[in-house]
């Protein structure tokens, strides 16, 4: 029931924005001396938006075999839509604001004529910064230092990677410039936090070169990971085989000790889009533990789960929006949607990243795809 109201309400949600947006390209299409009629706009603008949406849901179907051309020209529309529609809509409501204090019809239409070109300007000057700025990988750095009781002192680089999103538009290129990216940093230890894949392991090209890519990752502690909510569905025991061919080390609800110096765990996703071979379970740590304890969650509203026990947590899934300007919304949706927080001296330290990847349009513009490194400082506390 609740899927089905989801479902209601998101499909609602979209026929308003589409309706808004046709609307206001329409009444600013009739300020231009040639204009198409309301039904061959209506028809025209309907079977794009259908077009792009449906395309869309269809390459999410396994083996769909639509051409990665057609991938990336739909994934780039989606992009341009949104834009399109932000921009269009922003513009209906400033002249509706405007049209309150009572100005002329004729100066109304003058309004329109410009607001109209401003608007697709701004959709353009969004869509060709966002795919640019999609393209540059940048380097985030964070200084953590542990205080643990019976821990040896150590210094530690690790290299975090979120949201790669394997398939659809991330594929060799991409992979080739992050693991060039990951070994000129000369990490210790590298650990993904989910949405490694986009959904389905066969939407990826030539996945024996980026097999050859991820095993050239070098880090003397070793690559390991945890699921995130795209590492599902029906080739999910396949996605775990590419990353064991990979030497990628999975974590499932379960732990490593390295050298007896740190303990890593790793969650499933705590929401699936699909199948991840069984639900989630509970973390269980050794009582006994005095090791420094990271936990890879691939989703940062997860924070309430962990307390003292876990010293470092780690997490992805939020883009930092991704979009502008929806990281205002992750912003109000989680405790933490990216950076360095921790809430009280009885929590663990977080660190969220804005991913390596993209999801959805290939389009930054309110972050960054970065890789991240932190320096791990680990000391015991001084007795008095």
């Amino acid at each position: 029931m609740r899927i089905i109201s989801f479902i209601v309400i998101v499909l609602t949600f979209f026929t308003l924005v589409l309706f808004g947006t046709g609307r206001q390209v329409y009444l600013w299409l009739k300020t231009l001396p040639y204009h198409p009629k309301p039904l061959g706009f209506t028809m025209i603008f309907g079977f794009f938006w259908l077009s792009m949406i449906g395309l869309f849901i269809f390459s999410r179907v396994p083996h769909n075999h639509l051409p990665r051309i057609i991938h990336s020209i739909n994934h780039y529309a989606l992009g341009l839509f949104a834009y399109l529609a932000m921009s269009f809509l922003l513009v209906g409501l400033l002249l509706f604001l405007v049209k309150l204090i009572g100005i002329s019809s004729v100066q109304m239409d003058r309004l329109r004529y410009f607001a109209g070109f401003l608007a697709l300007i701004v959709t353009l000057g969004f869509f060709i910064y966002g795919s640019l700025h999609a393209k540059k990988l940048i380097t985030k750095e964070y200084f953590v230092e542990l205080q643990k009781e019976g821990a040896s002192s150590q210094e530690l680089k690790i290299l975090l990677l979120s949201d790669l999103h394997l398939g659809y538009i991330q594929g060799e290129k991409e992979v080739r410039d992050i693991v060039g990216a990951i070994n000129k940093q000369e990490p210790d230890l590298v650990v993904m936090v989910g949405d490694i894949f986009d959904g389905d392991i066969h939407s990826i090209k030539n996945p024996k070169w980026i097999l050859d890519l991820l095993r050239d990752i070098h880090a003397p502690h070793g690559v390991y990971a945890s699921l995130g909510n795209h590492d599902a569905g029906s080739s999910f025991p396949q996605m775990v085989d590419f990353l064991k061919e990979a030497n990628i080390t999975l974590l499932m609800d379960e732990y490593i000790i390295l050298e007896n110096q740190l303990l890593i765990a790793g969650r499933r996703d705590s929401s699936p889009i699909g199948d991840q071979g069984s639900k989630r379970e509970p973390l269980i740590l050794p009582l006994d533990n005095q090791l420094p304890v990271i936990v890879l969650d691939h989703q940062p509203r997860n924070t309430d789960e962990y307390g003292k026990e876990v010293d470092l947590l780690l997490s992805g899934h939020t883009h930092r929006g991704q979009l502008f300007p929806f990281q205002w919304i992750t912003s109000a949706v989680y405790e933490v949607d990216y950076g360095y927080y921790r809430r009280d001296e009885a929590s663990p330290h977080v660190i969220v990243s804005s991913g390596v990847g993209t999801w959805g349009p290939p389009l930054r513009t309110s972050s960054d795809n970065e890789i991240v490194i932190i320096h791990l400082s680990i000391k015991s506390p001084i007795q008095p």
